[in-house]
């Protein structure tokens, strides 16, 4: 069946039936403690719950011939009334043990590409991700605006191939709330699916709307672990490949025929194994009670507590940063000035169990939550007041450590695009949640994609404060905040820091790219908000947010060797990973800026054996032999160049840093046997590369391509500028300065290539 958006929106005959009295009979069901405010992490079970399964369990203790069949019932109870709550048919459901394992399922049997949104919980990237890598599909990573997946977002990253779009029906993070009606017009004829683990049973949605939707039972539902289903529509049954279904995903199992038989063509082929019945039978329970009080009167109690929630956090001086309008049962908040580790805290201690995340505290309360959880937040967070200073800045930090600002504002230069171009601004200093830190900027060098900002060919979010190669020191902390390293951050620490965020979670992060992480926060790349507003190199002071990976630099080091660590150095230091660099190698850079400088002294510091620099430019390439390469070439001469010092054999390993795309094409004759080619200067559209690659497959060859690094490149980065101090002369690479009030001059002459970078200071 086909559904529309207008058909969609219309009332939900699932709650005619719902009366006062049910939602009595439900809410007498719950005893949890009275504080308990964390149901978007876990719902504690009912009594009814809580009693079938130790009646199942002991019936399943006195088995006889009945037994098995009569506990296999509750299955059935199961799945007719996911079927009645989600307005599929019968056949369309299958019971699952969670939600990840329905939405493996939907990944592994999709095709072409899936179209999925960055910031997602785990459980729906992961699998995406993984069918990806099996080579089941292609993934459409979307960042959408504000982080919020609304239909206009999703339009906007539709492309003719996208066969899939997956969303979760309410935002973990945010509590946001999916319209699925509208994002089932927007899709069109793709499929849907939808994680409604956030939603389902607590909020009214037009479930009917996907395609696929999974839902898990231990949050909401308050059904236990172990418990959840997929509904799939009929367009999604004709689609769907099943890939992993099991003998009861069968049309007709044949368990004594010693066939294996075709899958049954309805929501069971996504079934591996039956659900415990003693589970099944438990979440029979659980649903049959949302009926009974319907999801309307359930939603309508915890939007109530929602708002009363809003009030008192609100009233305590704590900013909402959460959806306030199409959100579900969570709201999430933080308290100026006050690590979210240490609100958290207050709320313990008053009996009020919350999720404590990086930058803020998140409630969910469901229709059992009572006035009493309210009073319990609003007593703890008035705790903190005294712990406030009239400003609202926190005097007492659990763990945290601040030095005296006396200004108690920040300058940031902002680009406000080529039209208007750079402006001053004054802004007070942030308040830091737990894990953030601010840095007073000592120096920031002009990097080249600066420049190809300013000169209009990258596209930046406006307003923002440009800058990303920075070296500064220690202000204050949000808490305890450890470097790489491990050391505890204080005051007057001069540090370094990676170009972005990484949450370390994610599967980027866990698979060893964490500056492709799902929710990076790049430095000097973003717009300018109230919360993060001194996001930029270019400017008295940097704030830096939980998740960078931060490095102490060591006392000796100049801040002009130092501060191009965190982009020139760190990159080469990575590529160099990534080529799989070795003591020995032959290698060839290409390009002898600032990148292929570096790239020469670290092939020289790995132990190469040889370092060939070329570069059009005479200058550069004499300026490349004091970072330690053997032999100099215009790229006219690097062929023979190359023949002589590796004995005819080839580069093991070459690095492209220049992006022109006639070095990029000689890289390809370049290599030898098991040669490597690290792609590391074509950051912006070039033009196409074209090369006859039978001699490249027949050597055994490499390509790799290689954007910014991870903090484990960033501290081998400083431990190489350490290592080569009084050998190569990197500071003289930075000869150039002006304080920030005179940044024109600056620009001006980073813009004419006075030297390989041109440094803004702002003081100690």
């Amino acid at each position: 069946m086909t559904y529309t958006g207008e058909r969609l929106r219309q009332s939900d005959p699932r709650d005619a039936g719902a009366s006062c009295r049910g939602v009595a009979a439900y809410l007498d069901q719950f005893d949890e403690s009275p504080g308990y405010l964390d149901f978007a992490r876990f719902g504690p079970p009912s009594k009814a719950v809580v009693d079938t399964t130790a009646e199942l369990l002991a019936r399943s203790a006195r088995a006889d011939m009945a037994t098995v069949d009569g506990l296999m019932r509750g299955e059935g109870r199961a799945k007719a009334a996911v079927a009645r709550l989600s307005g599929a048919g019968l056949d369309n459901v299958v019971l699952l043990p969670n939600t990840s394992l329905g939405l493996f399922q939907a990944a592994f049997d999709a095709r072409g590409e899936v179209l999925v949104p960055e910031a997602e919980f785990p459980a729906n990237t992961y699998p995406w991700a993984r069918a990806e890598q099996a080579g089941r599909i292609r993934v459409r990573w979307m960042r959408p605006p504000d982080g919020l997946v609304t239909p206009e977002a999703v339009a906007a990253a539709l492309t003719p191939d996208t066969t899939v779009v997956s969303v979760s029906a309410v935002d973990f993070r945010t509590g946001h709330r999916a319209d699925l009606a509208a994002l089932r017009d927007v899709v069109g004829d793709r499929l849907l699916v939808v994680d409604g683990i956030q939603g389902f049973g607590a909020v009214r949605e037009p479930w009917e709307a996907a395609d696929v939707l999974v839902a898990g039972g231990q949050k909401w539902l308050r059904a236990g672990w172990g418990t959840g289903f997929a509904a799939l529509s009929d367009r999604a049954l004709e689609r769907l490949e099943p890939v992993l279904s099991g003998w009861t995903g069968a049309r007709a199992p044949g368990i004594f025929d010693d066939r294996i038989h075709p899958a049954a063509g309805t929501a069971a082929n996504w079934s591996i194994s039956n659900l415990s019945p003693v589970t099944a039978g438990a979440f029979a329970a659980a649903l049959e009670l949302v009926e009974d009080a319907g999801v309307g009167a359930i939603e309508a109690r915890i939007a109530e507590r929602l708002a009363e929630l809003e009030e008192a956090v609100r009233s305590s001086g704590a900013e909402v940063v959460s959806a306030t309008a199409r959100r579900g049962g969570i709201l999430a908040f933080a308290v100026p000035g006050v690590p979210s580790e240490q609100v958290g805290a207050a709320l313990a201690a008053g009996g009020v169990t919350a999720t404590v995340r990086g930058d803020h505290v998140r409630l969910s309360p469901h229709a059992s939550t009572g006035a009493a959880a309210v009073e319990a937040v609003r007593t703890s967070l008035a705790t903190l007041r005294s712990q406030r200073t009239p400003d609202g800045q926190a005097t007492v930090r659990r763990g945290g450590t601040a030095a005296n600002d006396a200004s108690g504002t920040a300058t940031g230069l902002l680009w406000h695009g080529a039209d208007e171009g750079f402006a001053l601004s004054s802004r007070p200093l942030p308040r830091l949640s737990g894990g953030e830190v601010l840095v007073r900027v000592r120096m920031a060098t002009i990097c080249g994609s600066d420049l190809h900002t300013i000169a209009g060919h990258r596209s930046t979010p406006v307003p923002t404060v440009l800058g990303h190669e920075v070296v500064g020191t220690v202000v204050e902390t949000g808490g305890e905040v450890r470097s790489h390293a491990g050391e505890v951050l204080a005051p007057g620490d001069r540090v370094t820091w990676t170009i972005g965020t990484a949450c370390g979670t994610c599967a980027r992060c866990r698979g060893g790219v964490p500056q492709k992480c799902v929710a990076v926060r790049k430095y000097g790349h973003e717009a300018v908000t109230d919360r993060w507003a001194l996001n930029g190199g270019f400017a008295t002071h940097c704030h830096l947010l939980a998740g960078t990976g931060i490095v102490r630099v060591p006392e000796a080091m100049p801040d002009e060797v130092a501060t191009p660590a965190n982009c020139a150095t760190a990159t080469v230091v990575c590529a160099a990973r990534r080529a799989r660099l070795a003591a020995g190698d032959v290698v060839v850079v290409l390009g002898c800026g600032m990148l292929g400088l570096t790239a020469v002294a670290y092939a020289r510091d790995r132990g190469a054996v040889a370092v060939v620099a070329c570069d059009l430019d005479e200058a550069r390439r004499e300026a490349a032999r004091e970072f330690g390469a053997d032999a100099v070439c215009a790229p006219a001469e690097l062929a023979e160049v190359l023949d002589d010092v590796s004995a005819g054999g080839g580069a093991d390993v070459v690095f492209e840093v220049s992006g022109n795309a006639s070095a990029v094409r000689s890289a390809f004759g370049l290599v030898g046997i098991d040669g490597r080619i690290a792609l590391v200067g074509s950051v912006s559209p070039s033009p196409e590369v074209h090369f006859e690659p039978s001699g490249f497959v027949r050597n055994l060859s490499t390509l790799v391509g290689s954007h910014n690094y991870g903090v484990g490149d960033l501290a081998e980065a400083v431990a190489f500028l350490d290592r080569v101090a009084g050998r190569r002369p990197f500071a003289g690479l930075v000869p150039v300065s002006y304080p920030l009030a005179d940044y024109e001059r600056a620009i001006a002459d980073a813009r004419g290539h006075a030297a390989p970078r041109v440094a803004i200071t702002t003081g100690p």
